[in-house]
């Protein structure tokens, strides 16, 4: 079996191909090559797991953006992000990677899913506010410093998900220092709310007359994420015993409240959940249709708790007989919590 190795030089402000070979993988193969870049996997033919030497990650890290072969860039991003979650890369070397470089993608998908694994590293992967902070000042730069249109909702949405500063969120809300090309709709205003929520910046009186100007069956699903949010202990029982106890509410109900419960910053308000999900979540299993019990598994998790301890306590739905559905999707929750941890560790 072979494997494409793609050698890249700098020309000019780039980062071009020189050349492209392919090499016979039987146990371990060394190549000596004199390189600003090499990328094992060139052209995404196989599967592979891609690492990259000393002098390739310090040329990646700084200048990915100067790339110019977007597949090579994507196959670059997806290892980078890969040694993040193994805990082998830092993830402030991860962050500062993507703020660096994500301007050079132009497709509002990637730069999505670039800023929200961004985000995670920052607040899951690292305990340090200041990089949690980093990725919220280069979001709200490019909001008001950018160009309009699809990229600048996409940094703002990942700005409302990350920033601790409620100034400029609600500064929008209320219609004040509004980019040019903005447009603050109904979708993007709950956005607004349900972030101002979780900052504790608006109560539930502000949630109650937001939902006064939308009262859609989705505007009452939004309201219900926001009221979630909040950093409110009977706030949070509402939500919680909602959520797993009220069997009347839809599929769509039940997930919004759960979609708003876990939030950075509120572990302290939280704590008492980790027990409680280990406890309720089998007997949810027992009177919940697969479709919405599922989806509650994954987002009643406690992830925002990075702790082994978390983990410890969780472990016990493993170690019981129940469904291979709530094993399964535990087993998977359990398992970003444990990168999370070991991230957390490798500072």
């Amino acid at each position: 079996q072979g494997v494409v190795l793609g050698v890249y030089d700098r020309s000019g402000v780039e980062l071009v191909r020189r050349e492209r070979r392919e090499v016979a993988v039987v146990d371990t193969v060394a190549w000596d090559v004199s390189a600003d870049q090499v990328l094992p996997n060139d052209g995404d033919l196989t599967f592979a797991k891609v690492r990259f030497d000393e002098l390739s990650l310090a040329t990646v890290l700084s200048d990915l953006r100067r790339l110019d072969d977007p597949l090579a860039r994507a196959l670059c991003w997806v290892a980078l992000w890969d040694a993040c979650r193994d805990a082998e890369l830092p993830a402030a070397d991860f962050v500062a990677a993507v703020l660096t470089n994500v301007g050079g993608e132009r497709d509002s998908a990637v730069v999505t899913t670039l800023l929200a694994q961004a985000r995670t590293a920052a607040v899951l992967y690292d305990d340090d506010d200041g990089l949690r902070d980093a990725v919220a000042e280069a979001s709200a730069a490019a909001v008001w410093s950018g160009d309009a249109g699809d990229l600048q909702l996409v940094h703002l949405r990942a700005l409302a998900a990350v920033t601790r500063d409620p100034g400029p969120l609600q500064g929008l809300l209320d219609g004040q220092g509004v980019p040019a090309g903005l447009v603050v709709d109904t979708d993007l205003r709950w956005t607004l709310v349900q972030a101002l929520a979780g900052l504790g910046h608006l109560d539930e009186t502000a949630i109650d007359a937001e939902l006064a100007r939308d009262s859609t069956a989705a505007g009452q699903r939004s309201a219900a994420t926001a009221r979630a949010a909040l950093p409110d202990a009977a706030a949070k029982e509402r939500a919680w015993s909602a959520a797993v106890g009220d069997l009347s509410l839809s599929n769509a109900e039940a997930h919004a409240l759960a979609r708003g419960f876990w939030r950075p910053g509120q572990e302290a308000l939280l704590e008492p959940y980790v027990d409680r999900y280990v406890a309720e979540l089998p007997g949810l299993w027992q009177v919940r249709t697969p479709e919405v019990v599922g989806r509650l598994t994954e987002l009643l998790f406690p992830s925002t708790l990075v702790r082994q301890d978390v983990l410890d306590r969780t472990e016990q739905l493993l170690a019981e007989q129940h469904p291979a559905g709530l094993r399964r999707l535990v087993a998977e929750q359990r398992d970003d919590l444990r990168r999370a941890v070991a991230a957390r560790a490798l500072r």
